[in-house]
């Protein structure tokens, strides 16, 4: 499965998620293993997906770390949110803390020529309202890209109160979602 190279990619997905994100200025494998601490969603539980038609597949793809990927394909929707990928959250987000995203995507083929398209992905309350912590979009070209969001959280909230989530039905195209890590960067300043 491909959350079997999560767990030992975490400290590299952590070093490059803190190290552009500028909350630690020196990287070495000790430092990068105790920020392991810090993540908040499920590492070993991948995206799942919903409102697809054929199912996703795992690809290998060296380009990407762990060297493994999940491959969909989109018809577009008539809403970006008619297909889409989540990740549980497994600790606590505390309010007032810098809350990071970061997960590599990529476009495959994408109708009409255009950009692969995350219309919207997000750190969210699983329920009404849907309060944000992080969101944010993204254009994919045929390259992996790192795409990352943060943002001070507005309140406390338990795990089981939040999810990962990216609305793919922007456009029909053919998407590859890699790693994903949510960090908790410690309290804004």
């Amino acid at each position: 499965m491909l959350n079997r190279t999560v767990r030992a990619l975490a400290s590299l997905s952590l070093v490059a998620a803190a190290a552009a994100t500028g909350s630690f200025a020196m990287v070495t494998p000790g430092a990068a293993q105790s920020e392991e601490d810090n993540v908040l969603n499920k590492l070993d539980t991948g995206w799942t997906f919903y409102g697809l038609r054929t199912p996703a597949k795992i690809v290998r793809d060296e380009g990407v770390q762990g060297g493994r990927a999940y491959k969909v394909s989109v018809s577009k929707g008539s809403n970006a949110w008619a297909v889409g990928a989540t990740t549980p959250m497994a600790k606590p987000v505390q309010k007032g803390h810098r809350i990071a995203i970061a997960f590599w995507a990529k476009a495959g083929k994408v109708e009409g020529g255009e950009t692969g398209r995350i219309e919207y992905f997000a750190v969210e309350r699983n329920a009404e309202p849907r309060t944000q912590v992080v969101s944010g979009s993204a254009d994919l070209g045929p390259e992996w890209k790192l795409i990352q969001a943060q943002a001070v959280a507005p309140q406390d909230f338990a795990p089981s109160e939040l999810t990962v989530t990216a609305h793919l039905a922007a456009r029909s195209q053919t998407l590859q979602l890699g790693p994903i890590a949510v960090l908790d960067l410690g309290p804004a300043k």
